[in-house]
């Protein structure tokens, strides 16, 4: 295995660990409930629907963002590598175009940076609690009502 395809399995090994993904899930389950859609628009996958961020909506993604970065930059500092060099072998080994379940977890990497895909994640998040709650609440005589 040559040293580029030895970075490419490291990273994978990273973004897949339970160590990364806990990280992830702690976040996401500790702040989902600051994203929902409007009434109505349960199970949409338009983003559109969400034009402006709040002030709190976009602090929690720039601590998701850090947080991100923090993971990758422990790793390249390990091998002696800049997050310029990791992207550009990342492109020349075709890692992103891969059908596989590595270049969907490497694309889902680099598109981490992305706010529409931050808001996707934490609207994944905040329909799965509001569908357990539905599920909770359908006991007590209630569920099913709108949220906003």
């Amino acid at each position: 295995m040559g040293a580029a395809e030895q970075i490419l399995q490291d990273l994978l090994a990273l973004v897949e660990g339970d160590e990364y993904q806990s990280k992830i899930e702690a976040f996401c389950r500790a702040n989902c409930d600051m994203f929902c859609r409007q009434p109505g628009q349960e199970g949409t996958t338009n983003l559109a629907i969400k034009c402006e961020q709040s002030h709190e909506e976009h602090e929690l993604y720039a601590q998701y963002t850090a947080m991100i970065e923090e993971s990758l930059e422990a790793f390249l500092k390990e091998r002696n590598i800049t997050q310029e060099e990791l992207f550009t072998l990342l492109l020349k080994e075709g890692a992103y175009d891969k059908s596989d379940i590595q270049g969907s977890r490497l694309r889902a990497l680099v598109a981490s940076f992305e706010y529409g895909d931050f808001l996707a994640l934490m609207l994944s998040y905040s329909d799965e609690q509001y569908d357990n709650d539905d599920d909770d609440s359908e006991g007590e005589g209630g569920g099913g009502g709108a949220r906003g």
